[in-house]
């Protein structure tokens, strides 16, 4: 395929530029050509018409040379000389009407048509020139014209008709410096089309509007093209166009764990202007453009509720993946790790990345340790504090996620004796003797053992399972009692007397709501003989079975809810997580474990997921999108959420 004529291309670039060049030339009223011959100034005051002016020249001239045998051969030579040849046209459209402010050329001489469509060349030579005529909206047009005399008639009169621009095509072809390499996943896009490649790298883009288009190359394997061009009608040829080779670092936007996409995230790499890097929401993917094949580039990922994650990738042409890339959700999950013979928590990113070693305990292991906003609290022995009701006293520690020495909060041994705490709540109930051997005393403190109020007194029984609402403002706890009077469920509110509820065979209180209005709890059926689950409104007064003849265990409301609970349970021979809706006695499988070869044995909750452990490994899921739960570390001892 051939190239556009170099005057062609010219007129091309000339009609893109906001200022023509052309522009500077005479007003399309006043055509382009030579200033006027001198016989015409010299005689256009006598009003003499020019034939009669170049008989006398002509007639002189044949004086001069009267008699000569050259006389024929005088005339042909000098009389172009002194005798301008000129071209004077008009440019129609097919209809017949002028075609105004048209460029046209003629070898290197360029004009414009008037508003009548004539233009004007002088000062010409009596051979072959190349004519070319370019109009918006009309094809262009090119010929060969010869410009000749006739006797004493040295002007010549064209009239050229131009044709309306129908349909545009663009041709031409990529050169790869590979010259074996195959076109097949590169295209150019027009507007909303798109066009493939020949294998060979020759293209034609058929069927386009004529007039200003933006052209698109994309390649995964070189730099990208654009090209804003004035499309006329038939073929505009681009000629051989030279492609740098290139790499893409092509990616998803999906998180981890949820596998949402995280359209807020900020992808920066150094040394790439961020043009170069696009987010695709839509599609759930980015790539970063165009990058020198065999350099190493740092990227970095950055966005809210989202870990900040460093990359480095050496880059080859083409697309490349970073394989351990990942947008993670922002939560370090705390769990015992058995380290030089001792076991240590440890802090892990949520996908096990990047753990952090949070104590150097030498026999004492941490156990109950939960992550509260930026510090994880935890028990530990490592005190020797002796217990009020005999054993192992213990006391609550904190420790930051850098892995800084831990801080001891219980500052207050006094009394201390069986403890369950709320980390959440920053509240820990303390169980203690009371004036004798078989009196107990339940008394609310902080975690530094400070602040403490009594909340019942027994002279003799035990208390059982004891909750506190992660508000910090009330607590429920069951007392165990020969006495029928005093045996029960209480709630109180912390700092006021508890109300007994009611009492039951064979309670287990399980979870609170968050605000303490709801209780979850088990009991024995009389009927029937087996546990029944319950659930006691505080605001209403109702005792209601959510679940008749219940199996399974670990029941706890989900965070922040006090109608949905999950807990374990073995069936069919495999132990998964389930849901438990007690408002409607509905139930969701969480987990998707099918045999005894690997089951739940345990469940927490950690920032509103689900912590769960398998004799293989510890994971996490969303209760609102169970399907995307993840294994987050199988190198563990346990994970210490539910030692309470």
């Amino acid at each position: 395929m051939e190239a556009l004529p170099p005057t062609v291309t010219a007129l091309k670039q000339m009609e893109q530029q906001t200022i023509s060049p052309v522009a500077q030339t005479p007003s399309p009223a006043a055509p382009v050509g030579p200033s006027l011959p001198w016989y015409k100034k010299l005689f256009g005051k006598f009003k003499v018409q020019p034939i009669w002016v170049k008989a006398i020249v002509v007639g002189l001239t044949l004086v001069f040379c009267l008699g000569s045998t050259m006389a024929v051969m005088t005339l042909t030579a000098l009389d172009t000389k002194i005798f301008q040849l000129t071209l004077d046209g008009v440019v129609l459209d097919e209809k017949g009407s002028p075609v105004a402010n048209a460029i046209v050329a003629l070898d290197t001489a360029i004009g414009r048509t008037d508003t009548s469509g004539k233009f004007f060349f002088g000062n010409l030579e009596i051979k072959k020139y190349k004519l070319e005529i370019s109009a918006e909206g009309y094809e262009d047009f090119s010929q060969e014209i010869v410009i000749s005399r006739s006797f004493l008639n040295y002007a010549n009169n064209r009239t050229f008709t131009l044709k309306e621009a129908g349909e545009a095509s663009i041709a031409g072809r990529l050169i790869s410096p590979d010259a074996a390499y195959d076109f097949v996943n590169d295209v150019f896009e027009v507007g909303d089309k798109a066009f493939n490649i020949g294998l060979d790298g020759k293209f034609e883009l058929t069927k386009l509007e004529t007039g200003k288009q933006k052209v698109e190359f994309k390649s995964a394997a070189f730099k990208d093209l654009t090209w804003d061009l004035e499309l006329k009608g038939g073929r505009n040829d681009l000629g051989d166009i030279q492609l740098t080779p290139t790499g893409d670092i092509v990616g998803s936007l999906a998180s981890w764990l949820r596998e949402d996409i995280v359209d807020n995230i900020e992808i920066t790499v150094e040394g790439v202007p961020k043009e170069q890097i696009i987010l695709d929401a839509s599609a759930g993917e980015f790539i970063v453009k165009d990058l020198e094949v065999a350099r190493k580039y740092k990227l970095r990922t950055q966005a809210a509720g989202y870990l900040t994650r460093d990359y480095e990738i050496g880059i080859d042409q083409g697309p490349n993946q970073i394989f351990e890339f990942r947008i993670v959700e922002d939560l370090k999950l705390p769990l015992v790790r058995e380290i030089e013979r001792n076991e240590q928590l440890v802090a892990l990113e949520l996908d096990g990345k990047n753990p952090v070693t949070l104590t150097q305990e030498q026999r004492d292991p941490p156990f109950g340790a939960e992550l509260v906003q930026d510090v994880v609290y935890y028990f530990s022995t490592r005190d020797n504090i002796q217990n009020n009701i005999g054993g192992d006293g213990f006391s609550a520690y904190v420790t930051n996620l850098t892995g800084g020495n831990p801080q001891r909060l219980t500052s207050n041994v006094q009394n201390l004796g069986r403890q369950v705490p709320n980390f959440e709540a920053q509240k820990i109930a303390n169980v203690r003797k009371g004036s004798t051997a078989q009196a107990r005393i339940l008394e609310v403190m902080d975690l530094a053992g400070n602040g403490r109020q009594t909340i019942k007194d027994i002279a003799q029984g035990q208390f059982g399972d004891i909750v506190i609402s992660d508000d910090g403002k009330v607590i429920y706890f069951y007392i165990q009692s020969s006495d029928t009077q005093v045996a029960g469920v209480y709630r109180a509110n912390i700092g006021t007397n508890p109300v007994r509820l009611f009492n039951k065979q064979n309670i287990q209180l399980l979870s609170v709501g968050p605000d303490g209005n709801r209780l979850l709890y088990s009991a024995r059926n009389e009927a029937t003989g087996l546990s029944d689950l319950y659930t006691y409104t505080n605001s209403t007064g109702q005792d209601t079975t959510a679940k008749s003849a219940i199996t399974g265990g670990q029941y706890q409301f989900i965070e922040d809810s006090d109608t949905l609970a999950i807990f374990v349970d073995n069936r069919q021979g495999a132990s998964n997580v389930y849901q438990l809706d007690v408002s409607t006695n509905t139930e969701t499988l969480l987990t998707k474990f099918t045999d005894n070869v690997e089951g739940v044995e345990a469940i927490w909750q950690q920032g509103k997921l689900i912590i769960y452990q398998s004799n293989k490994g510890v994971y996490a899921l969303d209760p609102k999108k169970p399907k995307h739960g993840k294994l987050i570390t199988t190198d563990f001892e346990r994970y210490t959420g539910y030692d309470f």
